[in-house]
C-alpha cells in the first residue's frame, strides 16, 4: 500500500469526526470509483476501508452500505472484478433496487368469518326455539291420569260483611286468587291480569266468570280493607276474608303456601304461592295458572277449557 499515504486517503475518505452519511453523495461515490480504477492492484486494502465505513453507518445509508457489503464479499471470494462491479453499482445512471411492498395481513375477523358467525348464531337460536316449542307441545299432549286433589268447601265473609262459601260459586265458572291487600306489587299485577282475562273471556265466548280474591292475611285484611281493595281492580270482584282458621283452611284446600316474611314490630310481608285457579260450575278444580302465564295465553286457555267442558255436557 505504498501508493496510499495517510494524507492521500484523508482527501477521499471521511474523517471520524464527520460521519460518512453526512458527506456521501452520488458525485462523491463516483470520485471514489475513479480512485479505485487508478489503484486496482491495491483494491483489497481500499475496499476493506470503504466497507468498514459504509457498513458501520448502515442505518443512515442502507442502500450504500448493503451494496458495499456485497462488493466486499465479492473481493473475499475472488469472483469477478470488484472495481467494475462497484462502478456499475454506483454509476450516475444506476437503477435503485426494487422495493417490494409488504404483504397485507388481514385481521382476525373478516367479512366471511363474520357472516359465518351470524349464520351459525341464527341457526342455534332457531333450533333452540324449535326445541322449546316441541317440548312444550309434548308436555301439553301428555295424557291425564286424573283430576288433581285441589279445592274444597270453605266458609268466609265477603266485602259486605256477609257469609260467603264455596257453594255460592256453584253454577258458573270462577277464577280464584289468594293474596293479601298489603302486597306491594305481585298481587296487584296478578289481579289486574285475571281481571282482563275475565273481560276478554266474556267478550270472546260470552261467558261470565266470577272473580274471587281470598285473603291469607286476615289479621290486617278486615272487611272494610278488603272492600276498598277489590273495587280498585274489577266491579264484579268478590273479596273474602274471615277468621284466621277459616282462611287457613281455604288456603290449605287449594294447596296454597304462605308464611310471614321481613317481619318487624309494625309491619310484615307475606310470602305466598302466586297461582290463579279455574273452577267449573260444579265447584271442581279445572286448571291453575302461575305468574309466568301471560294474559293472552291465559285467556285462550280458559276459553278452550270452557268450550271443552260444555262439549262434554257440562253446564
Amino acid at each position: 500500500a505504498s501508493h496510499f499515504t495517510k494524507d492521500a486517503l484523508s482527501t477521499h475518505l471521511p474523517t471520524p469526526r464527520r460521519p460518512f452519511y453526512m458527506m456521501a453523495s452520488w458525485q462523491r461515490i463516483r470520485d471514489i470509483s475513479k480512485l479505485s480504477m487508478a489503484f486496482r492492484s491495491k483494491s483489497d486494502t481500499f475496499f476493506s476501508c470503504l466497507y468498514n465505513e459504509l457498513y458501520g453507518l448502515a442505518g443512515s445509508r442502507l442502500y450504500a452500505s448493503q451494496t458495499a457489503k456485497l462488493k466486499y464479499k465479492t473481493i473475499l471470494l475472488g469472483k469477478g472484478s470488484a472495481s467494475s462491479t462497484f462502478r456499475r453499482t454506483f454509476a450516475a445512471d444506476a437503477t435503485p433496487p426494487e422495493i417490494k411492498p409488504l404483504p397485507i395481513i388481514s385481521g382476525p375477523v373478516g367479512w366471511k368469518s363474520l357472516a359465518l358467525l351470524m349464520l351459525t348464531g341464527g341457526g342455534v337460536v332457531a333450533y333452540y326455539d324449535y326445541e322449546k316449542q316441541r317440548r312444550k307441545q309434548a308436555v301439553v299432549e301428555l295424557p291425564s291420569a286424573g283430576v288433581a286433589a285441589i279445592g274444597g268447601p270453605f266458609e268466609l265473609v265477603n266485602q259486605d260483611g256477609k257469609k260467603f262459601g264455596s257453594n255460592d260459586l256453584l253454577g258458573s265458572f270462577a277464577l280464584l286468587y289468594f293474596g293479601f291487600t298489603h302486597c306491594p306489587d305481585i298481587c296487584p299485577d296478578e289481579l289486574i291480569k285475571i281481571s282482563e282475562v275475565v273481560d276478554n273471556v266474556e267478550k270472546n265466548i260470552e261467558e261470565k266468570l266470577q272473580l274471587v280474591f281470598i285473603s291469607i292475611d286476615p289479621e290486617r285484611d278486615t272487611v272494610p280493607q278488603v272492600r276498598s281493595y277489590v273495587k280498585e281492580f274489577h266491579p264484579r270482584m268478590i273479596g273474602l276474608t274471615g277468621p284466621k282458621a277459616a282462611t287457613d283452611a281455604a288456603a290449605k284446600a287449594y294447596r296454597v303456601y304462605f308464611t310471614k316474611a321481613n317481619e318487624t314490630e309494625t309491619d310484615y310481608l307475606v310470602d305466598h304461592s302466586i297461582i290463579s285457579y279455574l273452577i267449573d260450575p260444579e265447584g271442581k278444580f279445572i286448571k291453575f295458572y302461575g305468574k309466568n302465564t301471560e294474559e293472552p295465553e291465559m285467556t285462550s286457555s280458559v276459553c278452550d277449557l270452557i268450550k271443552q267442558h260444555k262439549a262434554r255436557g257440562g253446564k
